[in-house]
């Protein structure tokens, strides 16, 4: 089963159509949990039925890219599947797809039996801004350090914040081709030169921008450009303009790349520590990145305690039957059990991360670069957030090369917060 991604404007018209039957964004999820035995190895996926026509269920290896033909299917009343076709030590991702009169709902988690340990992640390439590197020598050790004790083989590159993204990916490049299979990730660490690229025109009938805003089109930041290196990137496309961001616009040879699909499939992990443009905060650039990496340390050495648990805020409900808020409950269920997982309204998001800890929260918002709007600004990151890992939905969020910008904003926090990702279109 291919997962595809739809134009902006086609989801709404299909959403439209599947709109009828559901009342909430968990209709659209099937909670699934898995437990496993090991003699005779079999996997029971057991979830919560809820106004089904029939649930089908499809399996593969992580290792494998997409899920093939189904491996079962259930009843509607049902809410159990054995999968005895398994063996001990391999891993497996499963996806529950339910099918309803009017619409589709689906549940995914991973699974396996005695999974042995990854001690051995692969090679990983830090790619530092030499302006900020000096002033930060001790945290950068200590965060080589650990990265070393959690399985990765560290490598650094040190490159300007003045040079041309093309550069800058050449020396990502030759430390990849060096040793495609065990090159895994890199982690650009400072403000590392952004690339951009995009052609979204709404105007022009071509693909809608991810935020869907048809003044946000044009061309977005996109590391992933650092990190895919078989397809082919041009910058001679159809003008882009009349956008409400000036960085946004793009021309032919501006530097500025035309695909807005990836060319070819993405090589490596990319990740990205950038707290520069921030002054909604007290602390320098410096200050920030040093806090930063004191806060990693804290977790990745469990100087900290941190409850097993997860908090989502969804304020959008059904949009027009999108529903983005379901990749929240779809991802926290299986990692934390429905017990584990609270919900709040959208003024309680911050005041609740400020007074207990979770592993993840998720939070949808109408939203601005700066704000999410029925939640709370970026300056209310200036409190201490206590939660680890981060996402957020929420329109102009993922072009996040600016100002104050909230999901950057979200890693400035001095409490717990490490990660922040764009998700739920």
């Amino acid at each position: 089963m291919n997962r595809i991604k739809l134009l902006i404007a086609f989801s709404f018209l299909l959403a439209a159509n599947l709109v009828q039957a559901q009342t909430n964004v968990d209709d659209f999820v099937v909670n699934a949990t898995a437990t496993v035995q090991a003699s005779p190895p079999k996997i029971t996926l057991n979830w919560t039925a809820s106004s089904a026509v029939s649930y089908t269920i499809f399996r593969k290896l992580k290792t494998e890219q997409q899920f093939g033909s189904a491996i079962g299917t259930v009843a509607g009343t049902g809410s159990t599947f054995i999968d005895n076709n398994v063996k001990v030590g391999i891993a497996y991702d499963y996806l529950i797809q339910k099918t309803t009169s009017s619409y589709y709902g689906f549940g995914e988690l991973d699974a396996g039996i005695e999974i042995p340990l990854n001690d051995k992640r692969g090679n990983i390439l830090l790619v530092i801004d030499s302006a900020i590197a000096t002033s930060i020598t001790s945290e950068l050790k200590q965060y080589k350090e650990d990265l070393i004790g959690d399985g990765w083989k560290v490598s650094t590159v040190f490159v300007s914040s003045t040079m041309k993204v093309p550069a800058v990916k050449s020396k990502i490049a030759i430390w990849y081709n060096a040793d495609k299979t065990n090159n895994k990730a890199a982690m650009l660490i400072g403000h590392i030169p952004v690339p951009y690229s995009g052609l979204m025109d709404a105007s022009n009938n071509n693909d809608f921008p991810p935020d869907g805003h048809p003044d946000h089109g044009g061309a977005w930041p996109t590391d992933l450009y650092y990190a895919e290196f078989d397809g082919t990137w041009t910058d001679a496309g159809t003008s882009v303009s009349g956008l409400s961001r000036t960085e946004n616009m793009n021309a032919p040879g501006d530097g500025k790349f035309d695909q807005h699909h990836l060319p070819n499939d993405v090589d490596i992990q990319i990740g990205r520590i950038d707290l520069s443009s921030l002054p909604i905060f007290s602390k320098t650039e410096k200050e920030l990145m040093q806090q930063y990496f004191a806060k990693d340390h804290q977790y990745r050495q469990r100087l900290v305690t941190v409850s097993n648990r997860a908090l989502i805020c969804e304020t959008l409900g059904l949009l027009g039957g999108e529903a983005p808020g379901r990749t929240c409950s779809m991802n926290f269920n299986p990692l934390f059990s429905s017990a584990k997982t609270e919900s709040v309204s959208g003024t309680k998001y911050f005041d609740t991360l400020k007074k207990k800890d979770y592993l993840f929260s998720a939070v949808t918002s109408y939203a601005g670069y700066n704000t999410l709007l029925s939640v709370g600004a970026v300056d209310r990151y200036k409190d201490s957030i206590h939660s680890v890992f981060n996402t957020t939905f929420g329109s102009y969020h993922g072009d996040w090369d600016n100002s104050n910008n909230m999901m950057r904003g979200c890693l400035g926090s001095p409490g717990l917060t490490l990660t922040n990702v764009w998700s739920g279109r």
